[in-house]
């Protein structure tokens, strides 16, 4: 089933569920661009953190492990490990690519989202596998 095949069977309340899980996500890469001093969508990189590494590890990886169980409430585990997962792979992509970068095109944020989201993915996939398998 496609993400867009599972909102249209939603009810309204895992409608908006589905919306925040989303947004969790790309919470974690806004707070990763914060943590590392881009203010602005012109890539202005000024010497601000709006995070400590801690804190931003922590705040992202709650966001992931939320946005998981948001996804898909009814496997609030499976969920929300693989959201963790995603999140520590979108916050390492994020902190790996942009540490060496002056300016960051708005291209550029979906690439990372995507390519940080794929262990999370994967997991789940592998988690959620049906048992009847031999």
């Amino acid at each position: 089933m496609t993400v867009e095949q599972k909102f249209k069977k939603a009810s309204k309340l895992e409608g908006v569920l589905i919306i925040i899980g989303a947004l969790s996500f790309i919470c974690c890469y806004v707070f990763t661009l914060l943590h590392l001093g881009f203010r602005s969508q012109y890539g202005v990189h000024k010497q601000w953190q709006f995070l400590s590494t801690q804190q931003l590890w922590m705040i992202n990886g709650a966001l992931g492990l939320l946005g998981g169980i948001f996804l898909n409430y009814k496997k609030p585990i499976i969920s929300g490990i693989s959201g963790l997962v995603a999140s520590i792979g979108i916050t390492s992509f994020s902190l790996l690519y942009l540490s060496w970068r002056e300016q960051v095109e708005h291209i550029e944020s979906i690439i990372m989202l995507g390519i940080g989201i794929v262990p999370g993915v994967f997991l789940y996939k592998i988690l959620n596998r049906d048992k009847k398998r031999n």
